[in-house]
């Protein structure tokens, strides 16, 4: 398998594909370091959005934020 491209890869760190999409883009992940570079880097982007968001919402609650 070649690599798949930014929005496959994107699409399965959102967990946005289907179990028999998702299994051969894993396979694929697992043993690619660059694709497996490219998935740690959407996971961690992921987690400092979802980071972010949260904080803003609890500022928006008037509790601080941490």
């Amino acid at each position: 398998m070649s690599c798949p491209d930014k929005e496959a890869l994107i699409a399965l760190v959102a967990g946005r594909l289907a179990r028999d999409e998702a299994a051969p883009l894993q396979t694929h992940v697992d043993g690619c370091s660059s694709c497996g570079q490219l998935v740690d880097r959407f996971l961690q982007e992921t987690d400092i959005s979802n980071r972010r968001e949260e904080a803003d919402f609890t500022v928006q609650l008037g509790q601080p934020a941490g």
